[in-house]
């Protein structure tokens, strides 16, 4: 059994039994080639809403009906009774309209949610996906943010949401979407259970990630003569800027074309500048023209490159003066095939191990920020620097 195919089945052995077979083509499209489906499904009937609020309005109604019929020596329902009966007209179409209002609202909220909503586990993240198109994505560093998210009615059902993020109505991001603010997986039973699943995933991919690491690092160092990439590996062609660059070919992320414009407010344009996305892409369906790429890392790790026309933007004694005692490393002569410049590591806030790089090359600049944990950094930065040593003009 390959290496690849024991890793698979290790996180296989995480989740419970589902059917593999039935993908929908939406997710195929979405993920990677290679990236492998460990566990695909969906909520809990009923379980995406709260049933408590819509227990509380009938409740809360007729505990209002109960005080005023007190006041009439009545029982609440020959109070209600009374009320329809002495109604006239159109009038007598109130409570009725009122009670069948609230049974489509009911329906409404407690419609089966699972034909809409799929959730996915691959070897490398977490998906939620609502009505066929992706809806959300997460890596490994989220699950520190990893909760349980449970109401009344949830706790004596045994159903919740495991989310790695929540989103207040009042934030930037809002809590705008199907999903109500709560990025993750919702409506699941045993949400304590389905935690620990997402927790015991994600130490795996972290282990994963190390051996591809260093398989990506191997690979690299035997090709370096090659102008087409190995197994394993995706070759990155800019024919704007005249080079290219390879990529692990497990990494998952995004690639396009962006570009800084003038912000403008009604028509007046402001002292300041607004970045414009033209175009993005999974990485393996890469636009004929790009300028930047941002990875999501198996392990945590952010890998942004963003490639702009000019000279570089920033020298090397202010990048390194900015971060203080903070840097660990730099190098003001940094070369990766036909570019020039420098590199900064530094830690931030003992959380983050950072880089910040600046390349030159024929008329454009190339802007390098990555940021990974730190007790990862000693597998990871060797499969980094791989991926810089690999940059190339675009003849090889």
């Amino acid at each position: 059994m390959s290496a690849v195919s024991r890793q698979t089945r290790e996180l296989h052995e995480i989740f419970p039994p589902c059917d593999r077979a039935s993908v929908p083509s939406d997710v195929e499209d979405e993920c990677s080639r290679g990236e492998h489906i460990v566990w695909i499904g969906g909520p809990f009937r009923w379980g995406l809403f709260s049933a408590t609020p819509f227990v509380l309005i009938p409740g809360g109604a007729f505990a209002y009906l109960a005080y005023l019929a007190s006041a009439s020596d009545s029982s609440p329902w020959q109070y209600l009774g009374m009320m329809v009966s002495t109604q006239t007209g159109t009038d007598a179409l109130i409570l009725p309209g009122l009670a069948a209002a609230y049974l489509v609202i009911l329906g409404l909220a407690l419609r089966d949610p699972r034909p809409r909503w799929t959730y996915i586990a691959t070897d490398r993240r977490l998906m939620t996906f609502f009505k066929g198109r992706k809806l959300r994505e997460a890596d490994v560093s989220r699950l520190d943010r990893l909760e349980v998210v449970q109401g009344i009615d949830g706790k004596f059902r045994n159903i919740g949401d495991v989310v790695w993020a929540r989103v207040g109505s009042s934030d930037s991001s809002s809590g705008r979407g199907p999903d109500q603010g709560r990025h993750g997986f919702r409506g699941m039973r045993d949400p304590l259970v389905w935690k620990q699943r997402l927790l015991e995933w994600g130490e795996a991919v972290r282990r994963h990630a190390a051996r591809d690491a260093k398989a990506f690092e191997d690979r690299s160092r035997a090709s370096a003569a090659s102008t087409s990439p190995g197994d394993g590996m995706r070759l990155m062609n800019n024919r704007r800027y005249g080079i290219s660059l390879t990529l692990p070919e497990h990494w998952v992320g995004r690639i396009g074309l962006q570009e800084r414009a003038p912000f403008r407010i009604f028509g007046i344009e402001m002292p300041f500048r607004q970045t414009i996305q033209r175009s993005s892409e999974p990485l393996h369906k890469p636009p004929q023209s790009w300028n930047f790429i941002t990875v999501a890392g198996r392990s945590g790790m952010k890998f942004n490159v963003n490639i702009n026309q000019g000279p570089p933007v920033a020298a090397f004694e202010t990048s390194r003066n900015k971060v203080g005692k903070s840097l660990i490393d730099a190098d003001g002569d940094w070369r990766c095939g036909p570019l020039s410049g420098y590199r900064v590591d530094y830690i931030y806030l003992d959380r983050l191990h950072c880089r910040f790089g600046m390349l030159a090359g024929d008329g454009f600049h190339m802007l390098v920020n990555i940021t990974l944990p730190p007790d990862q950094a000693g597998d990871l930065l060797p499969a980094v620097d791989a991926v810089f040593d690999s940059i190339r003009t675009d003849q090889g």
